[in-house]
């Protein structure tokens, strides 16, 4: 048995070791194991918070792909816009060049218009300037007729001829001087040449020279001689020029009837240069009479006629063509006049015709719509500015977002090949760790094995030493019972009868304690079925915790994903919050409305379409009126500032144009009264000083409208004894100088002065004249001292008082004075 424990120890001590081996392998695959749980948890985890992270990235992506969509179709939406507003400023690009040329077609029609307004306004001035022109000319032409036809001979015989009718069949009579016309330098000689002829009628027949006679001698007007043209005979004369003078046939116009009657009467007649020329073309028989120009006249027959010019026979030499001319050119310039008429009448009608104000209405509607257009133009610009600002935008958005598309594509796909990288880091963490628990499940039932065979080596150990123990304890106590015995076994015999019995319970203990072993190794079994139980409620139990592990990994990504949409919720919310405060600060900004007042209610007919509807047409009117003018108060407080002050400029320039037209009319009204009666005293005293100087028989006269008394002209009418002039300027020098005498003085009278200077009045006036003027002066110097400057030395003789201006030496002048009373004292 020693043996047999002593086996049994050492393959205890040995089961130990291995047991203790088995047990720092278990320990060690349980930390592994431990570790391995770890390790699969925390890459549950990482996935989990991966897929979480990957989760919220998609959603992320989403979002963004949600917004580069809405960019997409905004960006869309925008390109159609401006594409659009391009379209629209292509066709404004036209409609702007329509309007520019509809502008600058207003503004050169009117330009045209008003070029043409200047030059029809020059033409109508220069057609009034030469209707002026062609009306003085008329009325020259006129004054010429009318002096022509006042143009009388002074003879009594032929006066009453002419004044007397029925003796001819022509209402004119007509002298043979008025018949015949020549240029004006012949006019002299023609003159000395018809000196004793030009008085001739000339009558169509003998029958109308007999009535004149007859009527003459009815009369007793004395005689008259007469050129009958049916007893008118061809001339027989040579008519020839010379080479110092010219035949008068060739310078004389008038009828072949009265040519031949002077070739009768005068012969081969000459006009030369000089009177000695003239005398000698006669004496040298070159001719039968001659006249120079000077005005000297000789015949063959010796007469000779010269003498100073005759003016009043120069105006009847060839009257008659005067008078025919002159009415020509009357006819010429009247149709000339009525064609210039006419013109005129043609260009105010096309004149009237030219609306300037319409064209300049024109020009300025063109000008406005242009700047409206413009205007509509610059802000159709700027909006297009805007939604290029917006595409912009837009693209740097979508630019931006792709960017971040890309950034969270990489992410996902970091992070799908993180999951799947943990995923097989998780596969073969979990083949790693079932491994790790099957060998652990294998060590554990090594160490149960070790167990049972330590727990029963030990029993059999614990049973053998016992038993041993037992033994010994029998042998030592045999032992000592036997040398006990053996001592008295001789004494004791009785004892031996003990020994059996002993052995006999000894092997009764031996069976008893073979039948506790027996129960040990049941118990023993019953707890190895039980630890076989408890292995499989283990791993039922770790069955279990990976369940409620994957579940607490699902609601963890439920919590995730809930956490997610609680974020995107404040996100919203905030983005809601932000937009409400934006539309309050709105409300109360643009419309005045405090939100955290009570809100109006709604009414229950409110049609949302209708009032989206209705704010888009607010918006586009608020659009079309363009931008906003902040300055528009300040600007219109100023233009009605200066628009007041401009009001009362106007009002006050109205009233004072009123008191200037009734101070106008006022002083009109009393200049037109003065005037008048001034004129009246100074027409009065004309008449009657005019009378003074030229007789009783002048007549002289002041007119004017009455109607226009301060824009009307004067005209002065003078007609001295014996003449009808049509105007001033027909009478002479001497005349015209009387006539301004007698205005002078008339005036002087109405408002006489002290003192009167008179610088050479006397020059123009002849002897006669003088007396008429110094006569006038005396009457006057009883009131008034006159200072005349003359040459005149009746005028001198006529002085009270002589002041010479003498120069006795070079640039000295000195005053000499002569008293002439004192001298007429003295003598």
């Amino acid at each position: 048995k020693n043996k047999i424990i002593e086996e049994l120890e050492e393959k205890l001590l040995t089961s130990k070791e291995n047991r203790e081996n088995i047990l720092q392998e278990l320990r060690q695959l349980k930390e592994e194991s431990d570790y391995s749980n770890e390790k699969v948890l925390s890459l549950q985890n990482t996935i989990n918070s991966l897929k979480n992270h990957q989760n919220r990235i998609s959603d992320r992506k989403k979002m963004l792909e949600r917004k580069v969509q809405g960019n997409f179709e905004e960006s869309s939406r925008l390109k159609k816009q401006i594409e659009a507003i391009e379209t629209e400023l292509l066709n404004a690009d036209e409609m702007h060049n329509k309007l520019s040329g509809e502008l600058s077609e207003a503004e050169n029609l009117l330009a045209q218009e008003k070029e043409r307004q200047t030059v029809l306004q020059n033409s109508i001035d220069s057609v009034k300037h030469k209707l002026n022109d062609r009306k003085n000319a008329l009325s020259a032409r006129r004054n010429t007729l009318e002096y022509l036809k006042s143009i009388v001979d002074t003879n009594q015989t032929s006066q009453f001829l002419i004044n007397s009718s029925g003796w001819s069949k022509s209402n004119d009579k007509n002298q043979l001087a008025e018949l015949v016309a020549t240029d004006e330098e012949n006019i002299t000689a023609l003159v000395s040449i018809l000196n004793y002829i030009g008085d001739y009628f000339v009558v169509e027949n003998v029958d109308e020279a007999t009535k004149a006679i007859n009527l003459l001698k009815e009369s007793k007007k004395g005689q008259a001689s007469f050129i009958a043209k049916d007893i008118i005979t061809d001339s027989q004369h040579k008519i020839s020029d010379a080479d110092e003078g010219k035949s008068l046939y060739q310078i004389i116009r008038a009828e072949p009837k009265i040519v031949e009657f002077l070739q009768n009467i005068l012969g081969n007649c000459l006009i030369a240069e000089t009177d000695e020329t003239a005398l000698k073309l006669v004496r040298e028989k070159r001719c039968d009479c001659c006249a120079s120009k000077t005005g000297l006249f000789v015949h063959k027959s010796g007469y000779i006629f010269g003498g100073s010019e005759q003016k009043n026979k120069q105006s009847k030499i060839g009257r008659k063509e005067k008078i025919e001319k002159t009415q020509e050119e009357i006819d010429k310039i009247s149709q000339e006049i009525e064609v210039l008429n006419e013109e005129l009448r043609n260009l105010s009608e096309e004149l009237s015709l030219i609306d300037l104000p319409s064209l300049t209405s024109n020009v300025r509607q063109a000008e406005t719509r242009l700047k409206n257009f413009e205007q509509k133009i610059s802000q159709t610009k700027l909006q297009k500015q805007a939604f290029e600002q917006s595409l912009e935008i837009v693209s740097q958005s979508n630019l931006q977002i792709e960017q971040e598309l890309d950034e969270i594509q990489s992410e996902v796909d970091t992070i799908q090949s993180q999951i799947e990288e943990a995923t097989e880091a998780l596969a073969k963490e979990k083949e790693e760790y079932n491994a790790i628990q099957s060998n652990l499940a294998k060590v554990e039932i090594k160490v149960k094995n070790c167990d049972n065979e330590i727990r029963s080596t030990e029993i059999e150990l614990t049973k053998l030493n016992s038993e041993r123990n037992s033994c010994e304890n029998d042998i030592k106590r045999l032992a000592n019972s036997i040398k006990s015995y053996e001592n008295k076994i001789k004494d004791k015999e009785d004892e031996l009868l003990n020994g059996d019995r002993i052995a006999v319970e000894l092997k009764e203990k031996t069976e008893k304690i073979a039948n506790e072993l027996i129960k040990l190794r049941e118990e023993y079994e019953q707890l190895v079925d039980r630890n076989h139980k408890l292995v499989t409620e283990k791993n039922s139990i770790n069955e279990q915790i990976n369940q409620y592990s994957e579940a607490i990994n699902s609601l963890r990504n439920q919590y995730d994903k809930l956490k997610e949409q609680i974020h995107q919720t404040d996100i919203k919310i905030s983005e809601i919050n932000v937009q409400l405060n934006s539309i309050k600060e709105r409300l109360s900004e643009d419309f005045g409305i405090n939100c955290d007042d009570d809100l109006p209610s709604i009414p229950e007919d409110f049609d949302i379409n209708i009032a989206k509807e209705k704010v888009i047409e607010l918006k586009n009117k608020l659009a079309s009126l363009g931008n906003v003018n902040f300055l528009a108060l300040e600007e219109y407080e100023k233009e009605s500032e200066r628009l007041n002050f401009y009001e009362n400029q106007i009002n006050d320039l109205l009233n004072s144009e009123k008191t200037l037209k009734e101070t106008i009319a006022e002083i009109n009204q009393a200049a037109e009264k003065n005037f008048s009666e001034t004129f009246h005293q100074i027409h009065e005293n004309f008449k009657r000083l005019f009378k003074t100087l030229f007789g009783e028989e002048g007549e002289a006269e002041l007119k004017i409208d009455e109607g226009k008394l301060l824009e009307t002209d004067i005209e002065i009418i003078a007609k001295p004894p014996n003449k009808r002039p049509i105007t001033i300027e027909q009478l002479s020098q001497g005349e015209k100088t009387l006539t301004a005498i007698a205005l002078l003085f008339a005036i002087y009278l109405v408002k006489p002065s002290p003192f009167c200077i008179l610088d050479e009045v006397d020059a123009p006036l002849d002897d006669s004249n003088v007396d008429k003027f110094l006569t006038l002066i005396k009457e006057f110097s009883n009131n008034t001292q006159f200072i005349i400057v003359t040459h005149n030395k009746k005028t001198m003789s006529a002085a009270n008082t002589l002041y010479g201006i003498t120069m006795q030496e070079v640039g000295v002048s000195k005053t000499v004075s002569v008293s002439l009373e004192k001298v007429e004292n003295l003598q």
